[in-house]
């Protein structure tokens, strides 16, 4: 058993942890960057909500109410969604944040509840002090995941438009002009999660196990929650990804099928 550090941190330790944002802004300075802002505008954000977060939580987590987990995860993927439609994509189609939504909630939800059910020993699931911070990771890393396929999906249909165009105009069907760009994008938004698969335990620690050994739980009990919760966010990933990037590709390729970029957006 690790010894458990009982030193409180403060506000004053958050406020010399992000005093060290500040080499990020000299160098933005120094360099021309321009992030400046960029990061100051997140740092405030990050400060504030998982504040807001934190007071949320200390109450929700203690009611035995699968109605409360439900209610807190769905308010979850609700702001997932809008941050990656409107924030994060540089293009929008008719529907997208509800395809958004709809693919971050199920996919979530669905590897969520059986991953807490059955791999964290969770029953019911919905258990609110497990579930729901499980869904917070499960949203935060596969809204990364679906972000980079759906980017992914627009870039190559508008980079490739004349080829695609005249693939069409030959007779190659909606399967055969989507495959090929569904895999590519698929490649994109998993290679975060593979490659942090990867180098887990070999070269990095992850957050869920830090935060544990901090706390004084077991180490090796610590190490398979975290193998848990990373077999979780790659399974949400994929099927997220699969289901987001499937919804916009088909818009985008009708079932004439005809290519109707048209229909593409700016959002930016």
């Amino acid at each position: 058993m690790v010894p458990i550090d009982e030193d409180p941190v403060t506000w004053f330790n958050v406020g010399l942890a992000a005093s060290l944002l500040a080499i990020n802004g000299i160098l933005s300075a120094v360099l021309g960057l321009g992030i400046g802002k960029m990061l100051l505008i997140a740092a405030t954000r990050c400060l504030v909500q998982l504040t807001i977060m934190s007071l949320v939580l200390e109450r929700v987590l203690l009611v035995e109410n699968s109605l409360y987990s439900i209610s807190m995860t769905t308010v979850l993927a609700a702001l997932a969604a809008y941050e990656i439609t409107y924030w994060r994509s540089n293009h929008g189609i008719p529907g997208m944040y509800v395809m958004i939504f709809t693919s971050i909630f199920a996919s979530s939800l669905f590897i969520g509840t059986i991953g807490t059910k059955f791999a964290m020993n969770a029953n019911p699931p919905w258990v609110a002090y497990k579930f729901i911070p499980i869904m917070g990771m499960l949203f935060g890393n596969c809204m990364i995941g679906i972000t980079m396929g759906v980017k992914s999906i627009f870039e190559i249909l508008s980079g490739k438009r004349e080829e695609l165009e005249v693939l069409l105009a030959y007779g190659a069907t909606r399967l055969e002009v989507c495959k090929p760009i569904l895999a590519k994008a698929m490649k994109n938004a998993l290679i975060p999660t593979i490659n942090t698969m990867s180098i887990t335990g070999l070269i990095s620690i992850p957050g869920m196990m830090t935060g544990q050994i901090l706390g004084g739980a077991d180490v090796s009990q610590a190490a398979h929650y975290q193998q848990i919760i990373i077999f979780l966010i790659s399974a949400t990933t994929a099927l997220g990804a699969i289901i987001a990037t499937t919804c916009i590709i088909l818009v985008l390729v009708d079932k004439v099928p005809l290519l109707r970029l048209e229909r593409m957006k700016s959002m930016k």
